[in-house]
């Protein structure tokens, strides 16, 4: 592996991931509208600049990253670790990235039905519903460790899938669609009604955090040098649910 190791196309690859960790900083630091404004335009003009003086060598930035594609998930897994360190007084865009981390698993999972599959599936987020409320249900009324929901979660989305897959892949193309889509529309009227279980509107509230050893995830996450906001344990989990979905 090292023979074919290119140190200068290591660092513009380098140079690149930093680049757009250090916009992203910019961005959410920039608390006043007009001046997030100002500097939007002002990227997308230096952005609109570089792309015509130097369209080649952007051209090139997809190549060299999966040319040196172990440089670049290295790099990527350092900024992903270090973000929550820059954020450590401002939580609310820890939860932010932890949105941002369950919507690209929502995503992965829809690739495969979608994008592989080819169904065209418009009641996907009820099995995300599905999974969520049976592993917040399991945690607060059974007191099952949320480490054994988590999986069990997925168990029950798995199955209704199932169920819902006997019916609706006899049809096809608009018919598939529409089945997929009154399966969301119940599942949704089911949780908002069956108050008494799930909370109605309000969902489940008061769930225990999980918890690791004696470490609580409603805790900061001490690492020594820092002490991290308890917004930093679910983001974490989430990257790495997130790396796990990738790699599956």
């Amino acid at each position: 592996m090292l023979k074919h190791f290119n140190l200068k196309n290591s660092l513009l690859v380098l140079l690149f991931e930093g680049g757009l960790f250090a916009l992203l900083l910019l961005f959410i630091s920039l608390e006043n509208m007009l001046l997030f404004a100002l500097a939007g335009a002002v990227v997308i003009g230096l952005f609109t600049w570089i792309k015509r003086s130097f369209s080649d060598q952007l051209g090139q930035i997809p190549k060299l990253i999966k040319e040196n594609k172990l440089t670049a998930i290295i790099f990527a897994l350092i900024l992903v670790f270090v973000f929550p360190i820059t954020q450590a007084g401002n939580p609310y865009w820890i939860q932010i990235a932890i949105m941002c981390g369950l919507y690209v698993l929502m995503a992965l999972g829809l690739n495969i039905v979608v994008g592989n599959a080819g169904l065209a599936c418009l009641g996907y987020i009820a099995f995300y519903a599905l999974g969520a409320y049976t592993s917040g249900l399991l945690t607060l009324k059974a007191g099952i460790s949320f480490w054994i929901t988590l999986p069990l979660s997925g168990l029950v989305a798995m199955v209704f899938g199932f169920l819902l897959g006997l019916p609706a892949l006899r049809v096809k193309g608009h018919y598939f669609s529409l089945i997929t889509t009154a399966f969301g529309l119940v599942i949704q009227q089911l949780l908002i009604n069956l108050e008494g279980i799930t909370g109605g509107t309000n969902g489940v509230i008061n769930i225990p955090a999980p918890r690791i050893g004696n470490h609580s995830f409603a805790a900061p996450l001490d690492l020594g040098f820092i002490r991290l906001p308890f917004q930093a344990n679910y983001y974490f989990l989430v990257i790495v649910l997130v790396a796990l979905g990738l790699y599956i």
